[in-house]
Formats: structure tokens, C-alpha cells, sequence
């Protein structure tokens, strides 16, 4: 078998040159993007403690999405994963103040 470059026998050498270069030139336009892993939660408190919660999310440099206020308030967030969110969510759902669930996990 033979490849040709642009019209060009390669043959190995030539054929191991062209895709180096073309990979250079490819990563040299390229640009970096930090990927960060995110936790997607669901939080549910009465009123009496939502804007506490709120707070303390904010503190945690957790993002707040939204806030469903109905029968109860119903806060949705988001937190690089392993952060101090999910302890602090346990801890105030073992106190009796939420109650909490991963919704999912992503980029």
C-alpha cells in the first residue's frame, strides 16, 4: 500500500513526518478550557430556614440555580464534587433542617 501527501509518495518516514506536523499545527491553533466536575443537587427546607441554607451555600462557593418557593422551598445547586457541600448537606439533614439528593454529576 502507498499514501500520497498533497500528490507526494511518503513512504514511512514522509507518511510519520505528515501527521506530526499536521498534529502540531492542530494543537499549536488549539485552546485550553478548563473542565471542572460539578454535583447537581436538590435541596428541600421549610421557609424558616431557606435563606440560612441559602447563605450557607453561597459561603461554601457553591452556585445557586434556582429556588422553587411552594409548599416548601426547594433550592437547586451546584458544587465541584467532593467539595464542603455535601457534608454540610448531611449534617443539617441528620439535624432535621433538609433534605437533600445528587441529581447528577457533570462537566
Amino acid at each position: 500500500m502507498t499514501r500520497y501527501f498533497g500528490g507526494v509518495k511518503l513512504g514511512i518516514r514522509g507518511l510519520i513526518d505528515a501527521y506530526r506536523h499536521v498534529a502540531e499545527e492542530t494543537i499549536s491553533k488549539a485552546t485550553l478550557k478548563e473542565m471542572i466536575l460539578k454535583d447537581y443537587w436538590e435541596i428541600i427546607t421549610d421557609y424558616a430556614h431557606a435563606d440560612k441554607i441559602k447563605h450557607a451555600i453561597d459561603e461554601l462557593s457553591a452556585e445557586i440555580l434556582s429556588a422553587d418557593y411552594q409548599e416548601e422551598v426547594t433550592i437547586y445547586a451546584n458544587a465541584i464534587v467532593n467539595g464542603a457541600l455535601r457534608e454540610f448537606l448531611q449534617n443539617k439533614q441528620d439535624a432535621g433542617l433538609l433534605k437533600f439528593r445528587l441529581l447528577k454529576t457533570e462537566l
